[in-house]
């Protein structure tokens, strides 16, 4: 029943048919609440002005752009909101733990960490690559 906005370049992985596959499935299952814009992460939170109760980045995992998204998202969150960062024991670097952290210390006075879920390795059965929860306070 809640409004969904997802967000995809498809610039990872192997593009085209990567948009086909999704697109497919989203199509079969979309509510007329739930919309899907093909887009670059950055551009979309730079012209947006919906709000958000929960935002899940699973976009590019380098410090710069991930550290970016998490700023990029503050006006958009409304007190109480969540943030769920994806993939954070990547096996190529530690840009997603470092880029977090830097955005929880620079913004520590709006948002606190809620739950650190590590992985002993990359695409771990349980929970794949980590993830961290982080409320806006």
């Amino acid at each position: 029943s809640c409004q969904v906005t997802g967000v995809d370049n498809f610039s990872e992985f192997d593009g085209s048919n990567s948009e086909n596959i999704f697109f497919n499935k989203f199509n079969s299952l979309k509510k007329d609440n739930h919309k899907f814009i093909k887009l670059d992460a950055l551009e979309y939170l730079k012209k947006c002005d919906e709000k958000f109760d929960f935002y899940f980045y699973d976009a590019l995992h380098t410090f710069k752009y991930q550290y970016e998204a998490l700023k990029l998202a503050i006006p958009l969150l409304k007190t109480g909101s969540m943030i769920m960062v994806d993939d954070i024991c990547w096996n190529y670097s530690n840009d997603p733990i470092e880029a977090t952290q830097k955005f929880l210390s620079d913004y520590n006075k709006d948002f606190k960490l809620l739950l650190d879920v590590k992985t002993k390795y990359n695409q771990h059965p349980t929970f794949w690559n980590g993830y961290y929860i982080i409320e806006k306070i």
